[in-house]
C-alpha cells in the first residue's frame, strides 16, 4: 500500500514539474511575442508622428496660399 501511494505521488509530482517545465517555456515565448509587437508598435507610432508632421507642412496656409 505504501509504494503504490509512493509511487503515484512520485508521478503526480514528475507531471506537476513537466507541467511547468511546459509553462514556463509557453510564458518566455509569449513574452518575446510582445515584447516584437511592443516594438511594432513604436515603430508605426514614430512613423504616424512623422506623418503628422509632413502633413502639418504640406497644409501650411502661407504654401496653400502660393500654389493656388
Amino acid at each position: 500500500m505504501m509504494r503504490r501511494a509512493a509511487l503515484i505521488w512520485l508521478a503526480l509530482g514528475g507531471a506537476a514539474g513537466f507541467a511547468l517545465f511546459e509553462l514556463k517555456y509557453e510564458v518566455q515565448t509569449l513574452e518575446d511575442e510582445l515584447a516584437h509587437l511592443n516594438r511594432a508598435i513604436r515603430s508605426d507610432q514614430e512613423e504616424i508622428h512623422v506623418l503628422k508632421a509632413e502633413w502639418s507642412y504640406l497644409n501650411r496656409t502661407e504654401r496653400l496660399a502660393d500654389l493656388s
